[in-house]
């Protein structure tokens, strides 16, 4: 008795569940179930939310924009001011506060392509010394050497931004003076560098300059 109830009420459930399966939507009806109205929201799958900027992106934006502000290009400020600082589009700042220069400038900024001289010493293009033993002839022939190597470069001495110079005595600073004022009688100076050595690489050079020069 028991056994044929369970075989009835199987029956019925598996006709129930035939059942069910064999059901059709009506003709037209659209179906609404949830795997077709897209994401939450009832936004499309194919019409995404614009992307938001990266905060990295936007930081690096601001940065960048901070940088320019702050350190405009020397290029820049020479084309910007050429007709103000001359021809050269060279500027010289000496500011309060420090030493006042004697012979040398304490900034120079000017428009160019970056030319570095080696430095000159007071030879002649054979190698042989000029003025031998004399510091003021020796660095009369260096700054004629300078003079040379940056016109072969396009430029002058007015281009010219930054010089060392290196002297064997300290009382061969005065001859030099004299002879980088020819160069520079405005006292229109280069940044400058002194430095007193034991000797240079030929016992019988006394003085040698090397420079920094920006050529349009």
């Amino acid at each position: 008795m028991h056994g044929g109830h369970r075989r009835d009420r199987g029956r019925r459930q598996g006709g129930a569940r035939q059942g069910g399966q064999g059901l059709r939507r009506p003709h037209g009806r659209r179906d609404r179930s949830p795997r077709h109205l897209g994401r939450p929201g009832g936004r499309d799958r194919a019409h995404p939310p614009p992307r938001r900027p990266r905060l990295h992106d936007v930081r690096g934006r601001v940065l960048r924009a901070r940088h320019a502000r702050a350190r405009p290009p020397v290029q820049r400020i020479g084309a910007a001011r050429a007709a103000e600082l001359g021809v050269t589009g060279r500027e010289v700042v000496n500011p309060p506060g420090v030493l006042g220069p004697v012979g040398y400038s304490h900034v120079v900024r000017k428009s160019g392509t970056p030319v570095f001289i080696a430095g000159q010493v007071g030879a002649d293009a054979a190698g042989a010394v000029v003025g031998p033993g004399d510091p003021e002839a020796q660095a009369r022939q260096v700054f004629a050497n300078l003079r040379t190597v940056v016109a072969a470069c396009g430029g002058s001495m007015a281009d010219i931004v930054k010089i060392t110079v290196y002297v064997t005595d300290m009382a061969h600073r005065p001859a030099v003076a004299r002879a980088r004022l020819e160069h520079w009688p405005d006292g229109d100076f280069p940044a400058s560098t002194f430095v007193v050595v034991s000797s240079l690489a030929m016992p019988e050079w006394l003085v040698e300059v090397e420079a920094v020069a920006m050529v349009d």
